[in-house]
């Protein structure tokens, strides 16, 4: 489930952000993508540890809530805790989405948005009958790529919830570890993610030779 909400989260975020490339130039719109890339270049548990340091129960934005408003973040937001760790991936899997989805938001014709609106489509009806049908490949194929990174990564997970989390990649980790060595069983769960990533890996790739303008 948490991969699911990570994933359908980023997808949505980083189509937001895709869109907002269109009505950006150039320059500023590579330096927001260069921003947005680094979180993907650091490792997991760097990621993890600097969301402690921001917004764990001594952070930097604890510590201002509590001193200026009288707000303890722990009680409404535990960092370490399965929605932190939902947070610990949209800072890298937005970047993903929107850089995938910015190719095709950018090579979107923006006359057949013109027609629709002078044919007498309003708004709702031109995004979700003209537009989503174009860039809908696109958005699955974000998904499906934001899913597989998040089903399959384990250092934010371990720094941020512990080797006791529930989590499949964390339940591999233990039974392969002196705590639970148990190989044939972590055998088994990695087949069980293999079974379910290849396919989506397989209808990603078909996607691709759709999306308008590809996915980068």
């Amino acid at each position: 489930m948490i991969s699911l909400e990570s994933a359908a989260l980023s997808t949505l975020f980083g189509s937001l952000l895709a869109y907002a490339f269109t009505l950006l130039s150039p320059t500023v719109r590579d330096i927001i993508r260069s921003v947005l890339l680094l979180p993907i270049i650091y490792p997991g548990l760097v990621i993890a540890f600097s969301l402690v340091i921001l917004f764990g129960s001594s952070g930097v934005v604890t510590s201002m809530l509590l001193k200026y408003f009288g707000v303890y973040l722990p009680d409404i937001f535990d960092v370490r805790s399965y929605n932190g760790l939902i947070l610990a991936y949209q800072s890298f899997l937005v970047g993903f989405t929107s850089i995938t989805l910015s190719g095709v938001f950018l090579s979107l014709d923006r006359s057949i948005i013109e027609a629709s609106r002078s044919l007498g489509a309003d708004v709702f009806q031109t995004i979700f009958r003209v537009v989503l049908p174009i860039v809908a490949p696109g958005l699955i194929a974000a998904f499906i790529q934001a899913f597989i990174i998040a089903i399959s990564g384990y250092g934010t997970a371990l720094a941020l919830v512990g080797g006791g989390g529930n989590l499949i990649t964390l339940r591999i980790i233990m039974l392969i570890s002196d705590v639970e060595y148990q190989p044939h069983l972590a055998s088994a769960l990695a087949m069980n993610i293999a079974m379910i990533t290849i396919p989506l890996a397989l209808v990603y790739n078909r996607l691709l030779k759709k999306v308008v303008g590809g996915v980068v």
